[in-house]
C-alpha cells in the first residue's frame, strides 16, 4: 500500500541523522526531513564527553572504539555530514534555535556539506530541542507543506499540521 513516487522519510534527532544516512543509499525516497540532527557522531561525543569531564584525551579512542564495534563500522562511515552529499532529493533541515542538546551549528554544518540546491533550512525561533516537533504548530506547518510540495502531491492527502501538534 506504499505509493512508492510519494516515499518520503524524516526523522528528529537521532532518527534525523539516520534519514540521512538513509536517503543516501535508498534511492527510492524521494524527499528528506531532517529535524535536530547531529552532524558527526565523533564531535558530538566529544562534546558530551567534555561537557560531563570526562577526558576526552585519552578515553575518546577506547570509547570510539566500542562504539565502532556496536554499530560495526566506524563512525565516520556514518556521520550525516560525511553521507548528505550524496542525497539528491529534495532536503528540509531544520532546528530548534534554542536546542542546548543538539547545537544549531548542527544544521549549518549538514547545510554546507550538502548539494546546496536540494536543501531548504529552517531554524525555528525560540525551539528547543523536544518542545519544538511537540509544540510547535509553525514547524509541523514547515515540514507538511514541504511534503506536499516534493511528493507531488495534487491535493494535500497529509494530515493539517494542527493535527500534529499536541499543546
Amino acid at each position: 500500500d506504499v505509493d512508492m513516487p510519494r516515499l518520503g522519510v524524516g526523522g528528529h534527532s537521532r532518527g534525523g541523522a539516520g534519514a540521512i544516512v538513509a536517503a543516501s543509499i535508498e534511492p527510492r525516497i524521494k524527499a528528506l526531513v531532517s529535524s535536530a540532527a547531529f552532524a558527526d557522531p565523533a564531535a558530538l561525543t566529544k562534546e558530551y564527553m567534555r561537557l560531563n569531564h570526562i577526558p576526552v584525551r585519552p578515553l575518546f579512542p577506547l570509547v570510539r572504539y566500542f562504539i565502532n564495534r556496536w554499530i560495526d563500522t566506524d563512525m565516520t562511515d556514518i556521520a550525516p555530514k560525511n553521507r548528505i552529499r550524496s542525497v539528491t532529493v529534495p532536503i528540509l533541515l531544520l532546528h530548534g534555535e534554542a536546542d542546548r542538546f543538539i547545537s544549531p551549528i548542527n544544521m549549518d554544518i549538514l547545510h554546507s556539506q550538502s548539494q546546496q540546491e536540494y536543501v531548504r533550512t529552517q531554524l525555528i525561533s525560540g525551539g528547543a530541542h523536544h518542545s519544538t516537533i511537540i509544540k510547535d504548530a509553525e514547524y509541523a506547518k514547515h515540514i507538511v507543506a514541504f511534503l506536499n510540495e516534493h511528493l507531488d502531491i495534487e491535493t494535500p492527502t497529509l494530515l493539517p499540521a494542527e493535527d500534529l501538534v499536541t499543546a
